[in-house]
């Protein structure tokens, strides 16, 4: 609710400061835009028909041929055309078929499930059964793991009622030892590496930032492209889990020095928004970088052009309310500042550069949301009457002649 009033806050500020902006939106400039309709992402696309076999599995409850696929997916390091983990998206997807309910908050790593108990006793009994098919194994531990989120909800710690920490240690203790003897490296699988990354917050709290590390080196190198090893790890380098903005820039600089700035970028496109407070030790330069590395990384794709350039623009929003903040020290203020230039520069490159269709699913409030963003990012090309045209190539912006500029309302 507090981050409902402060946009608010912001969107009046902004209007005092600046005037209401222009929109593509707006009667007058409705026909100053040109873009193709019905544009679906080539990833979307693709997760459409993994969702559709998927459904079918569930709907048959045929669980060793999905951990069959599963195998497959993590031995190749499957990926949908856009680059996203096909194993992890699967997974995803499984939780949010079989859920009773779904949720999220701020403090909670991913969307909590809620979990039937029969179908975790269902693949716990299979897993045991069959112990050479891994996946079994894994989704039994997540399955787990959700079963302790949803106990534990997305708050922080003094609001989790006490009666719930022995039924959230028997679900992390039962977990832990269902992928005891299954080892990421052995059986060459970032999903195990990945599941196991998870356990690490019912740790020891003196053991668990070095497991964390630990765990995410290892996920992250037996799968380098699978950008979701880096937004994990820094989510629980934020102040509130368990690590400070400074370790989350060294750790997110090392992969980066390893594994291509698009790391970097990635990192931090899963934080900002949860946490505005990572953005005062962000490097701008090579964040900015690193997005454009993970643009090409992930095919141009238009559903990630799309998110990253509403990720970006908040970014910019949080920077400038940051810097407005009293407590905040100068030289602080004065880097936030930089960092939302060089964030505007680099959002207007991405679109100008790579934005070559509006899939309506990507963005918040469809294609409306897609104009809305378009206007703000160009807001003097719009106000000087220029004309929009979304291509192959990407957003072309075209001046008007000097006698065909429209004058606002």
């Amino acid at each position: 609710m507090m981050n409902v009033f402060k946009d608010l806050a912001y969107a009046i500020w902004e209007v005092l400061a600046n005037g209401a902006p222009h929109l593509l939106t707006d009667r007058q400039y409705r026909n100053n835009i040109s873009y193709a309709k019905g544009v679906v992402s080539k990833s979307t696309a693709h997760q459409k028909v993994q969702t559709d076999l998927i459904h079918e599995l569930v709907s048959d409850a045929d669980w060793v041929s999905f951990a069959e696929l599963l195998k497959e997916w993590d031995q190749n390091r499957a990926k949908c055309p856009a680059g996203y983990s096909t194993t992890q998206f699967a997974i995803e997807t499984f939780l949010r078929i079989i859920a009773g309910e779904r949720y999220d908050y701020d403090c909670a790593p991913t969307a909590i499930s809620s979990i039937p108990a029969q179908l975790v006793a269902q693949f716990e009994t299979l897993a045991a059964a069959k112990p050479d098919h891994y996946p079994l194994a894994a989704l039994a531990a997540q399955l787990r793991l959700h079963q302790a989120w949803d106990l534990r909800g997305g708050g922080y710690v003094d609001s989790v009622p006490e009666e719930a920490w022995a039924q959230i240690d028997t679900h992390y203790e039962r977990a832990t030892w269902l992928l005891e003897v299954y080892d990421p490296i052995e059986l060459n699988s970032p999903m195990l590496a990945a599941t196991k990354f998870r356990l690490c917050d019912h740790m020891d709290p003196h053991e668990v930032r070095t497991q964390l590390h630990t765990r995410y080196e290892l996920w992250r190198d037996l799968d380098p492209e699978d950008m979701s090893a880096h937004e994990a790890y820094a989510f629980k380098m934020l102040p509130r889990w368990y690590g400070t903005y400074e370790e989350l820039e060294m750790g997110l600089r090392k992969s980066a020095a390893l594994h291509g700035s698009k790391a970097y970028a990635a990192g931090y496109l899963g934080v900002a928004t949860n946490d505005e407070g990572a953005l005062a030790t962000m490097d701008a330069e090579l964040f900015s970088e690193g997005l454009n590395e993970l643009v090409q990384f992930r095919g141009r794709d238009t559903g990630h052009v799309a998110r990253m350039i509403q990720a970006v623009y908040e970014m910019v929003g949080d920077c400038s309310r940051l810097g407005r903040h009293r407590q905040v020290p100068e030289h602080i203020k004065n880097n936030l500042k930089s960092t939302a230039e060089v964030l505007t520069l680099t959002n207007r490159s991405i679109a100008k550069n790579h934005l070559t269709g509006l899939d309506r699913d990507a963005w918040e409030d469809g294609i409306t949301g897609a104009l809305e963003y378009i206007s703000e990012l160009f807001q003097a090309e719009l106000k000087s009457g220029a004309f929009f045209e979304v291509t192959e190539a990407g957003l072309q912006i075209i001046e008007p002649t000097p006698d065909a500029r429209t004058e606002p309302l």
